[in-house]
Parts: C-alpha cells; structure tokens; sequence
C-alpha cells in the first residue's frame, strides 16, 4: 500500500490551452495511427492480389503454350486479316456497360470513436 504524505498543488496559467494542444496532439496522433493501420491493411491486400494475378498469369502462359500452332488460322493477305481483326476488336454493347461498383460499408472503428470524443472535448474547450 502507497501512502502519500504531502499533496503539493501547482497552479498552471492557461490551462485551458493547454489542455487543447494536448487534445489536438492526441487527434492528430490517433489519426496517424489510423492511417498506418489502413496502409498496413492495403499493404497486405496488395500482397493477396499480387499472388493472385501471378497465378492467372501463370495458368494464361501454359494455356498458351499448349496451343499449337497448326490451330491457328492462317489469313491470305495483310489487307484482309486486318479488316477480320478490326471486326473482332469491335466491344459489344455489354462490354460498353459498366457494372455497379459494390460499396463496402465500413463500421466504425474504437480508433474513430475515440477520436470523435476527442473532438467533442475540443469543440466543448473552444466555447
């Protein structure tokens, strides 16, 4: 057990700014550690997607390399291959289409609720 045997009190002048550069500091702080912690989440999504296309690229490659080439079709003349490849350059009506872009709902982290407290507390100082 702790026993304290004098209190000694001390007056600080504008307390009231610092109490605000502190709750400024703490929200810029936890900002950043927010950020880090979305660049660390990005990075390993990025790690994922990367593994990801290797894969497809890897399965596009042999693909390719078990088609022969006596499957491919052989054109007569230069003039006439390209107007066949402009054909098929062509995109269709749902090519053309986008799709919707799914929107991921995003809760709301302790971090970011922390940091509307922090906020509040500022806001309130600021009166």
């Amino acid at each position: 057990m702790v026993t304290v045997k004098s209190q000694v009190h001390v007056n600080i002048p504008n307390s009231s700014e610092i109490r605000r550069d502190l709750l400024t500091s703490a929200v810029i702080s936890l900002e950043s550690l927010q950020y880090y912690e979305n660049l660390k989440n990005l990075r390993q999504t990025k790690a994922i997607e990367i593994s990801h296309f290797k894969s497809i690229m890897t399965e596009i490659y042999n693909l390719v390399k078990d088609v022969e080439l006596n499957e491919l079709p052989e054109y007569a003349s230069k003039f006439h291959s390209n107007k066949i490849v402009k054909k098929m350059i062509k995109p269709s009506i749902q090519d053309t289409v986008k799709k919707p872009i799914k929107v991921i709902p995003v809760k709301k982290s302790q971090l970011e609720s922390e940091i509307d407290d922090i906020r509040k507390k500022l806001g309130q100082l600021e009166i």
